[in-house]
């Protein structure tokens, strides 16, 4: 916040209200400037803080090298290194909306909603850090839990499901970036001189996981609306977007056409991937490992598509349909899935592997 009010010549004044306002945006909190309303935050910076987050409480259950040193660590001190992880958070949140309201006679910065900024915040670092401690300590919760070795396989494939989804969207802006380069090159031309040229490649590094996210829901099946113009897999409409040189990714024509069925291989190829790696020979456990693959991407890319859409100002809304990339990508792991676990079960090694091992496996 330093620099950029340095380099935008405004001076230090409104330093502390600036720094607030940005702890704030970091946890995806709506800013009003003005009476203009920007939802549609960077989640590069909340999915840096988030990993922070999970990383520390991660190392601080993780405990000794053997069960009986993981062991001394019970609800109760797990519970307090979460709490421990939020608390903070939280009250630099309640600093932060006390200096932008103290400070709304400097920057024309309205006060944003308390309760949804404390919601934010709690979820972005509640989520992280439980996020880390179960993922410390995934073996022994399964083991207490009495998770099957299914559900385990099928929890893991489903989060490196989402993961391909997200990969191969990012791709796809990236093949973008590379056929529009003169377009990009063209909308940071005019931020006229070093520090406007700057200001804008940033402010698109900073957006670019939105634009993945966005892609990835795209893949999938869902369509994506950045005020008047509303992309999905074949077809454009609309043409006003916001003058931001990452959006030059958009397509400015009809659509893909009939290169958008070459898309629907992403999807086909990922629940095909996750269907093969659940195999089992107990065909009810490769069952089960797959539906639990499609309930965790599916829930995964469902918080994604949530958190990169919102209020765009002036533009009106930029929205992800969440229900739409949440059931596609449910019902493209479990179908292609399930077509797996048929010819999986069917084939002749299968079966001899399963008259091999007898009825003792199942």
């Amino acid at each position: 916040m330093l620099s950029v009010l340095l380099l935008a010549g405004s001076g230090l004044t409104g330093l502390p209200s600036a720094i607030a306002s940005g702890w704030l945006a970091v946890h995806q909190v709506p800013v009003t400037i003005s009476g203009v309303t920007v939802g549609v935050l960077p989640l590069l910076p909340t999915l840096a803080v988030a990993a922070g987050t999970a990383w520390l409480t991660a190392r601080a259950v993780a405990g000794g090298t053997n069960s009986n040193e993981r062991d001394r660590h019970d609800l109760f001190d797990l519970g307090a290194v979460v709490f421990s992880a939020v608390i903070g958070p939280v009250l630099i949140t309640a600093m932060s909306l006390a200096v932008v309201m103290d400070g709304g006679s400097v920057l024309p910065v309205q006060t944003p909603n308390a309760l949804l900024a404390f919601l934010y915040t709690l979820g972005v670092h509640g989520g992280a850090a439980v996020a880390g401690v179960v993922w410390s300590r995934r073996r022994d919760f399964a083991v207490r839990g009495g998770v099957t070795h299914a559900d385990r396989r099928g929890f893991r494939y489903g989060l490196v499901a989402a993961m391909l989804l997200l990969v191969a969207g990012a791709v796809l802006v990236c093949l973008r970036m590379l056929m529009r380069h003169g377009q990009i090159g063209e909308l940071i031309e005019t931020g006229y001189d070093f520090d406007g040229f700057l200001g804008l490649t940033l402010l698109s590094m900073l957006y670019l996981p939105n634009v993945m996210v966005a892609a990835m829901a795209v893949l999938v099946g869902s369509d994506v609306q950045i005020g008047a113009t509303t992309v999905d897999l074949f077809t454009v409409r609309g043409d006003a977007v916001p003058p931001v040189p990452v959006l030059a990714v958009l397509p400015d024509g009809p659509g893909a056409g009939a290169w958008g069925f070459a898309g629907l291989l992403v999807p086909a190829g990922v629940a095909a991937f996750v269907g093969w790696r659940c195999r089992d020979l107990d065909p009810m456990a490769h069952v089960r490992s797959v539906g639990v693959a499609a309930a965790v991407a599916a829930s995964v890319v469902a918080v994604l598509t949530v958190s990169a859409g919102g209020t765009l100002g002036e533009f009106g809304e930029v929205v992800v349909t969440v229900s739409a990339a949440g059931v596609f990508t449910l019902g493209w792991i479990a179908v292609v899935g399930l077509l797996i676990v048929l010819v999986y079960a069917f084939l002749p090694s299968t079966r001899a592997a399963r008259l091999a091992v007898g009825d003792e496996y199942f």
